[in-house]
């Protein structure tokens, strides 16, 4: 929610369409427990067409919240999502001569993608979240479907597909100073939120509630780097092997280059290195000297 643009009152409108479905289908639920209760009269329910798609769903779910979720979601939620998309692209279309709509979106941590259509964006979003319900599945693809078509995107273009809009970076085994508590932090996407709703550059820990030392996850990053650098630098480096066959004290480094190819080096005077572009990487090589080689053409 946090990487939709505040401007045409996104992130309020994303969290008013599914709070009012996880309210309807909360109270659907109590409803349906109450005429199931010992006792109360039964209530037969008439069969749809969706029939099927109950059978797929979460077998646990009452049968009457299942029709209400699917009833609700293709009728009353459907409008209610039209006149929001609608709202968001005018106000975004007047606002287009003041600002780029690019740069309506806030850049979080964690912020990779190109984002430059705030309705395109919330109708992907909020279907995203609604297709969490295995039950209502069928019902949020026409919706997506349609709400594409409103915001003339084609519905299997690659704009049109869902990508978490947060990367990820875990930094595995923090420990926290006060209560010694371990786990694995997502610098990313477990940041800690002010009043406002605003990123704030601090993490707490989950036990405790204890703010993490920085300089220790500095640290930590400089050492993952650090790792990176060394596992960047030697990873030309494929095979050390000492070849006594030619003579009992040739050492021969065969390495990797990826502008050069693979090359055999010999520190000891009287070889000249050889040139092995054919080689891969796991490859072994029988080297011979100029003078066995001549022996052989002999």
């Amino acid at each position: 929610m946090h990487y939709l643009p505040q401007t045409a009152s996104c992130q309020k409108y994303f969290l008013m369409i599914v709070s009012a479905y996880i309210a309807a289908v909360y109270h659907s639920m109590k409803e349906e427990l109450r005429r199931n209760a010992p006792g109360a009269t039964p209530v037969k329910r008439r069969g749809g067409s969706q029939a099927s798609q109950q059978a797929v769903g979460d077998l646990s779910a009452l049968p009457g919240m299942i029709s209400f979720s699917q009833e609700y979601v293709a009728s009353e939620l459907t409008q209610n999502i039209f006149t929001i998309t609608q709202k968001i692209q005018k106000k975004v279309t007047g606002s287009r001569n003041v600002t780029q709509t690019s740069e309506l979106f806030p850049v979080l941590p964690g912020s990779h993608l190109p984002l430059n259509k705030p309705a395109l964006e919330f109708v992907k979003y909020v279907c995203q979240v609604l297709s969490l319900d295995a039950n209502i599945v069928n019902q949020v693809n026409k919706l997506k479907r349609d709400l594409l078509r409103l915001v003339d995107v084609g519905e299997f273009s690659e704009e049109a597909q869902f990508r978490d809009p947060c990367n990820s970076y875990i930094l595995p085994e923090v420990i926290c100073h006060h209560c010694n508590f371990c786990r694995d932090l997502d610098l990313c996407k477990d940041p800690s939120m002010a009043q406002d709703g605003s990123v704030l550059p601090q993490w707490f820990c989950s036990s405790c509630q204890v703010q993490y030392e920085k300089d220790s996850i500095e640290m930590a990053l400089v050492e993952a780097l650090q790792k990176k650098l060394m596992s960047y630098t030697l990873q030309d480096l494929v095979k050390v092997q000492r070849l006594t066959k030619l003579s009992p004290t040739i050492n021969v480094i065969i390495t990797y280059n990826p502008y050069r190819g693979h090359s055999c080096h010999q520190a000891d005077d009287g070889w000249n290195g050889t040139k092995l572009s054919s080689l891969r990487r796991n490859d072994t090589c029988r080297i011979k000297s100029t003078e066995q080689a001549g022996n052989e053409q002999s």
